[in-house]
């Protein structure tokens, strides 16, 4: 009597481990696959010999959960992999005005550096005043185009013409608001 029941649990934990191993191939396929999506190196799996365990049901359920974590893991990686690296829950519109705005203060800050530097001359002037916003806009255009994409899906488009306005307005803006503080704090 105890004999047939230990048989059909036997064949019952069979089908379970076969059940698994189905499981197993297709999950290593879906990693394998989303690999290549993110363009990373293929995972190398292997199947290692664990220690005997005297509970057979309880080692698959511990299978079972592992396999449902690592499928749960998968689909955030996935998700995660749609996203920019920067600013990745932002729109595109305010990931767009932070980094241009940014660059366009540092090169407002290079630009006061440079004329303070070379003594208000004319010619370091009109090469400040004109360079400086082609290259804020450049830094911002090459920062949108490597670290505001996803690894997978498609691409964002950005607006040439909102930075062209952050920087090319964006920087004598700067310049007439701190002449005018300047002009009424000595006032």
């Amino acid at each position: 009597m105890q004999l047939r029941g230990a048989a059909a649990d036997a064949r019952e934990d069979n089908v379970q481990v076969k059940q698994l191993r189905e499981q197993l191939t297709v999950q290593a396929g879906q990693l394998g696959s989303a690999a290549a999506q993110l363009g990373l190196p293929a995972p190398r799996l292997s199947v290692e010999s664990a220690p005997a365990t005297p509970d057979v049901g309880a080692a698959l359920g511990r299978a079972e959960t592992a396999m449902r974590q690592a499928d749960s893991r998968l689909g955030e990686a996935l998700k995660a992999g749609t996203l920019p690296v920067l600013l990745p829950e932002s729109t595109p519109a305010l990931r767009a005005t932070v980094v241009y705005g940014t660059f366009c203060l540092l090169a407002w800050a290079v630009q006061f550096t440079l004329l303070a530097a070379t003594d208000y001359q004319l010619l370091a002037a009109m090469a400040s005043l004109c360079g400086m916003p082609l290259v804020a806009f450049g830094a911002g255009v090459l920062t949108l185009h490597t670290l505001g994409q996803p690894r997978s899906g498609d691409r964002i488009g950005y607006s040439a013409r909102l930075g062209a306005v952050i920087c090319f307005a964006g920087l004598p803006l700067m310049w007439l608001i701190l002449l005018v503080t300047y002009a009424v704090l000595r006032s």
